[in-house]
């Protein structure tokens, strides 16, 4: 009996891990893309039918391919991981960071409005960028868009809109924050809505593949 029950608790055990594996970065040990989507449906369906905030920021390391072709992809992991610490040493219990990408994180924050959110993503950003990084890198910096249920409908909404703001900031100097306005998305040029057209189709033909 005690033997049935070691294995009975061994297999629960290796149960566990395997769905903390599957949700869960290696490399970061953030949450993954598809536990990132998953919550995020949740928490979106959870505000509406309660009529609460949701808080959408998806935040991206700026030239992080200079780092890899200069100081080779090693590196640009711990990078990474450190990146990754910094940016959930700034969340709140009950918000989730999530690596959505290859130098790219998004962090759901129930309860808080599009204001609320941009703060803590100048924090996370600040944090990112106040502190040299290890492995001779330096200092790196990030950029960061945000956007709210407000103007939304739904998930995928919001994270289109959030991913908005993000490319303006990029497109606008870099290591700052924006979040999502109208007039945000307007000043975009033709061009530029082009290119993040080719990035969008980009990232979702790699995450088909993966």
């Amino acid at each position: 009996f005690a033997e049935l029950v070691g294995l009975t608790v061994a297999n629960a055990d290796a149960r566990a891990r395997l769905a903390s594996q599957a949700a869960t970065d290696p490399l970061t040990g953030l949450a993954n893309h598809r536990n990132f989507h998953e919550r995020l449906d949740d928490e979106v369906t959870r505000a509406a039918a309660e009529r609460g905030e949701l808080a959408l920021v998806v935040l991206d390391l700026d030239r992080f391919k200079d780092v890899n072709d200069a100081f080779g992809h090693q590196v640009g992991d711990e990078v990474l991981a450190e990146a990754a610490r910094r940016l959930a040493g700034e969340a709140r219990f009950g918000e989730l960071v999530a690596r959505v990408g290859g130098e790219e994180f998004a962090w759901i924050l129930p309860g808080s409005d599009g204001t609320n959110a941009w703060r803590a993503a100048e924090r996370a950003r600040r944090a990112i960028a106040e502190k040299e990084f290890p492995g001779g890198v330096g200092f790196v910096t990030a950029s960061a868009g945000v956007a709210d249920l407000t103007q939304a409908r739904d998930a995928g909404e919001v994270l289109r809109l959030a991913d908005g703001a993000l490319y303006w900031a990029k497109s606008h100097g870099s290591d700052n924050t924006a979040i999502y306005t109208p007039e945000v998305v307007a000043e975009l040029s033709d061009a530029e809505r082009a290119e993040r057209l080719n990035r969008t189709q980009a990232k979702t033909a790699l995450r088909a593949l993966a």
